[in-house]
C-alpha cells in the first residue's frame, strides 16, 4: 500500500509532481513523500541524514530497503515522442 496506494501511496506522490511539470523536482518531491508517509505507514522511515540525503527507507518482507529519489522525476517523465505528437496533431480524430 505504501507505494503503490491510489491515494497517498509513493507512485501516485510521483506521478502528482511529474504533473505540475517544471515546478517540481527531486527535492519537492521527496518532501511530499516525507509529509504524505512518515504519518501514514510504520514501515516509512526517513532520518535526519536520508532527509539531506533526498533519501528514505521501507520495511518490507524482507528487510529494510532504502530508496535514493535522485533522478526519480526525470525517470517518470511520460514524453510523447515527437513524431506521435505530430501525428495526433494532424489526425482529423
Amino acid at each position: 500500500d505504501l507505494i503503490d496506494k491510489k491515494h497517498g501511496g509513493i507512485l501516485t506522490i510521483l506521478d502528482e509532481q511529474c504533473m505540475l511539470g517544471m515546478r517540481c523536482n527531486d527535492r519537492t518531491f521527496v518532501s511530499a513523500v516525507y509529509d504524505k508517509c512518515k504519518s501514514s505507514s510504520d514501515r516509512f522511515q526517513a532520518n535526519t541524514k536520508q532527509k539531506a540525503q533526498g533519501k528514505f527507507s521501507i520495511r518490507h518482507y524482507a528487510g529494510i530497503v532504502e530508496y535514493d529519489t535522485a533522478g526519480f522525476m526525470e525517470k517518470n517523465k511520460d514524453e510523447i515522442p515527437m513524431e506521435a505528437s505530430e501525428l495526433f496533431a494532424n489526425s482529423s480524430c
